[in-house]
């Protein structure tokens, strides 16, 4: 009887851990309660969500009236979307591996409505994660919260939207328009204000105005 070659042994065992991390979903979804609809990217219909399914950057999601819905990162990140709420991860890449010692670039739009989240530490100086809203911009750099963006109504006639983030401290920081508003792994929040709305390109992921 032959006795295979430890370093082929090890080769394929090592080429099949490989394997297994790349077939990893980058983002899958979750629902918790309810109908959830999903529409992908270019595409302007909707279907019904099927559970533990794996999203495509820029594909939509949205919670109906009294559903909800997690989406998982590659990461360990994740995001819970509110009922009636709809949002689009824009683009997300890890690279050397990702966080903890690798970084990630990640800017996940908000449509309409509100969220939770729970985004994994990065270490890397690299990483960058935006929720993009409305009327500005929010950059997590490892921390939980409460994300709300919604119109309300300024007069009879008129709705703006309105962006809040609620941190783990339970206090709450109000998003003014074209503001980022970094919040940092300790909970401190530093604010800069544009003249445009700085985010990432999604096919570039560099830094551009829009």
């Amino acid at each position: 009887t032959s006795v295979p070659d430890p370093a082929t042994t090890q080769s394929a065992t090592t080429a099949s851990s490989l394997e297994s991390i790349t077939d990893q979903p980058q983002l899958s979804l979750s629902v918790h309660q309810g109908a959830v609809d999903h529409q992908t990217a270019g595409s302007g219909d909707w279907a019904r969500v099927v559970e533990g399914m794996t999203l495509e950057v820029q594909d939509h999601v949205k919670t109906l009236a009294f559903s909800t819905a997690v989406i998982h990162f590659a990461d360990g990140s994740r995001v819970k979307l509110h009922p009636n709420t709809e949002l689009a991860v824009d683009v997300f890449t890890l690279k050397n591996g990702g966080p903890p010692n690798g970084h990630r670039i990640s800017k996940v739009r908000i449509v309409n409505g509100g969220i939770d989240f729970d985004i994994a530490e990065a270490h890397s100086d690299e990483s960058i994660w935006q929720f993009i809203t409305q009327d500005g911009v929010v950059a997590i750099q490892g921390t939980a919260g409460t994300l709300i963006s919604t119109k309300t109504l300024t007069d009879s006639t008129y709705k703006e939207y309105e962006t809040t983030v609620t941190k783990p401290d339970g206090t709450t920081v109000l998003i003014a328009s074209k503001e980022i508003v970094t919040i940092a792994s300790d909970g401190t929040t530093t604010t800069t204000t544009t003249d445009w709305c700085t985010c990432f390109d999604r096919d570039t992921n560099d830094e551009s105005s829009m």
